[in-house]
């Protein structure tokens, strides 16, 4: 009974690749959530995975790889937020709002006028097992350890950063370029995970197990490693629920990482409470 549930679907060779990927999205998304959480730009994130929507369209349309749309336009995103955020009078939120919505209606705009069904919207926007290739695992392996690599070399400018800009400078580090390669693995992240997951619910892989992980750590390496264990949680009972009740396996991923968040501050606050009444009695 247990093997049928747990194993026998993962004998299936496109459930195979669905999970590769999307542990190695897990990865990506746990190592730079948790600096999106502690820096707070889950804005951004969003933001960029709505924005890869035209790049994925036009790529699709044309016949390229919608990996390379989504990396293109989420190289787009990270340039025009790096560059409209060192405007004097427009901040690094609104930039990214206005690209947010710029390039969200620039996406249903291609979608719109396609005319044909080459653009398979709800695998676009949710994502689709059986959509998840060899070129998509390999992506996310690129992206995992490059988002790793960038982390190491950067930790201690990105532990300012999170601090502060002004701490950032102080330390000797730029936070105008700490800020870039910052957005720039966050693209990573989202482009290593959107096939799996889908453009619109990426953000829930990418925020939910970091900010469920720091209810109980603020030790960065800790924090990291949780996320990841929360995202493999999340992929593979994400997955079983798309195979067993025949849902999406996107949002049975995403809803598994929100659940995970609730469950897990839900915890955090038991056990402050608890130790509140302990100190007063």
């Amino acid at each position: 009974m247990v093997r049928a549930l747990l194993l026998d679907p993962f004998s299936l060779t496109f459930l195979q690749r669905a999970l590769l990927a999307g542990m190695l999205a897990g990865i990506s998304c746990g190592v730079v959530g948790t600096w999106v959480v502690l820096r707070k730009v889950a804005f951004f994130g969003e933001a960029l995975s709505h924005g890869i929507v035209p790049g994925v369209a036009i790529a699709t349309l044309v016949g390229f790889s919608p990996v390379l749309g989504a990396a293109a336009s989420a190289g787009g995103m990270v340039a025009g937020v790096s560059g409209a955020s060192r405007a004097r009078r427009v901040g690094e939120e609104t930039a990214v709002g206005l690209l947010f919505v710029g390039m969200l209606g620039l996406g249903i705009l291609i979608i719109s006028r396609s005319g044909s069904f080459a653009v398979d919207v709800t695998a676009l926007l949710f994502g689709s097992v059986l959509g998840v290739r060899t070129e998509d695992v390999t992506v996310a392996a690129i992206a995992a350890a490059l988002t790793l690599a960038v982390s190491l070399a950067g930790y201690r400018a990105f532990v300012a950063l999170t601090a502060d800009e002004r701490v950032a400078a102080l330390a000797g580090f730029s936070p105008r370029w700490t800020r870039v390669w910052l957005l720039a693995i966050v693209a990573m992240a989202v482009v290593a995970s959107f096939r799996t997951i889908g453009a619109l619910l990426v953000v829930a892989l990418l925020v939910a197990p970091a900010a469920s992980a720091v209810q109980f750590t603020r030790r960065i390496p800790w924090t990291m490693a949780i996320a990841v264990l929360l995202a493999w949680s999340a992929v593979i009972a994400g997955l079983l629920a798309s195979y067993h009740l025949d849902l999406a396996a996107g949002g049975a991923i995403a809803v598994v990482a929100v659940l995970q968040f609730a469950a897990t501050a839900g915890v955090r606050s038991m056990v402050a409470r608890v130790g509140v009444h302990a100190a007063a009695g």
